[in-house]
């Protein structure tokens, strides 16, 4: 009884002597609490509060609400919300995005103010609510912090104005069974690889129609991702895709040679003949166990996972030409912006605006991102480039932390699904001009200046 008499006054000294007491500053009494709106289609709730919750401890002045909508309902839901004043502060959009959506974004500020709650002392432990000024980002120190194509993305007339959580990579999805069914010990690599693979695992019936099939490639209407998947192979050829002029590709006649190559899968008669426009969607297929090789990205995973959860598969890094290092890859991601004010706003709108950036420019470092990324049920890989290595090391996300370094986008014009619709038209007639004879040059040529009209900013 004595002892534990004893130990009980030596706590309440403890307490007295080393606990918390709580300050604050006059200028915080001037901040009052705030609740920022965040909007995004893809994410769960669950997965941004691993952000926004430490967030909102550290500033408890602070409150997000996130609301997730429908991809097809988004676009519009921004605008009517915005034609009322009642927009989102923070709203994520796809990377190659950015530009449609610009008259619309904030630009990251030099410096940015917010209500802090810090911890403070050594023995004698205080609360202190303060304010804090944050430094922005300037276009080096993105460069030199995130990957270079969230660099080429975000930065605009020397402007940040977005910022990522994770980028994601394509790479190649294996059936394990198909495989093995056919005594083949490893998955390819390579394009030769693949070539060499192909006419081993793709079957036929009696009448002609594919049953199994090694690799979804060659149409446009049935594989996800095809302007990703092209253009992967076109910068693997040392095509150049384009820059914040325009597209490129058409300058270079490895282009026609990428896309040729891609054709050949869907061209019957050939041996590496694997796909046609008959087949369900690729991603069913692979779902389904008919499919040996499927070209996605990490979300795919869990997508997978959930259909067929018997399925056998794994992932391993993009194909690549033989006997080649540190090929390019294409980067699919979406980033965060801040509402731009509007003009003749009230210092209170100002005022969210900059706290928006400045939980940003937080949630985004590695120490605070990472259990967003480390999320058991969908992990997804950095945009921070002092968490590549780390992530090169982990088996569920080396296939896609491998290729961060040299993944690119290079779409940055005002309209991505028109500039997407002119690339992949441009596939199809590339396609049926081979299968007539008829010299498929002048498509590229075409299809470029189609895509340069989407580079002009719309009309304020």
């Amino acid at each position: 009884m004595r002892t534990k008499l004893f130990i009980g006054l030596l706590l309440v000294v403890f307490i007295a002597t080393t606990g918390f007491g709580c300050k604050t500053s006059g200028d915080v009494r001037g901040y009052k609490p705030v609740t920022l709106e965040y909007w995004g289609v893809f994410e769960e709730a669950n997965a941004i509060r691993s952000l926004t919750l430490p967030y909102t401890q550290r500033h408890p002045k602070i409150a997000i609400n996130y609301r997730k909508f429908s991809e097809s309902e988004y676009k519009q839901k921004l605008l009517e919300a915005w034609a009322l004043g009642q927009g989102p502060d923070l709203f994520m959009i796809p990377n190659t995005r950015i530009r449609e959506f610009l008259r619309f974004i904030d630009p990251m500020p030099t410096t940015m103010k917010a209500p802090v709650q810090e911890v403070r002392g050594t023995l004698k432990k205080e609360t202190i609510d303060t304010i804090a000024t944050y430094n922005g980002y300037t276009p080096k120190q993105v460069r030199d912090t995130f990957l270079d194509v969230v660099s080429g993305d975000v930065v605009i007339d020397g402007k940040i104005y977005a910022l990522p959580y994770s980028v994601d990579t394509l790479s190649v999805f294996y059936n394990r069974e198909i495989l093995k069914q056919n005594n083949i010990a490893l998955p390819a690599k390579t394009w030769g690889e693949l070539l060499d693979q192909a006419p081993r695992i793709s079957k036929l019936d009696s009448q002609d129609h594919l049953i199994q099939s090694a690799v979804a490639l060659g149409t446009t209407a049935n594989i996800p991702s095809v302007l990703d998947i092209v253009s992967t192979i076109m910068l693997q050829t040392g095509v150049p895709m384009g820059d914040v002029n325009g597209p490129l590709f058409q300058t270079k006649p490895e282009s026609l040679n990428a896309i040729e190559f891609f054709l050949t899968f869907a061209r019957k008669g050939l041996q590496n003949y694997s796909w046609n426009k008959e087949i369900p969607n690729a991603l069913d297929a692979f779902t389904a166990g008919k499919l040996a090789y499927f070209i996605g990205y990490a979300y795919h995973a869990p997508l997978i996972k959930q259909t067929n959860p018997k399925l056998d598969f794994d992932v391993i890094p993009m194909f690549k030409p033989d006997n080649a290092e540190n090929t390019p890859n294409y980067a699919s991601y979406w980033v965060t912006v801040v509402t731009k004010p509007a003009k003749g706003a009230s210092a209170e709108a100002k005022t969210r605006a900059e706290l928006s950036w400045q939980y940003l420019l937080e949630a985004t470092q590695a120490r605070n991102v990472k259990p967003f990324l480390e999320n058991i049920t969908n992990p997804r890989t950095t945009a921070l480039r002092e968490l590549v290595s780390l992530q090169q090391k982990n088996p569920v996300v080396s296939p896609f932390a491998n290729s961060l370094l040299t993944a690119q986008s290079w779409y940055r014009g005002y309209d991505f699904e028109l500039a997407q619709k002119y690339f992949v038209d441009m596939v199809d007639k590339i396609d049926a001009a081979e299968q007539q004879n008829i010299k498929p040059q002048p498509l590229l040529q075409a299809a470029a200046s189609l895509i340069s009209q989407t580079y002009q900013p719309p009309s304020p």
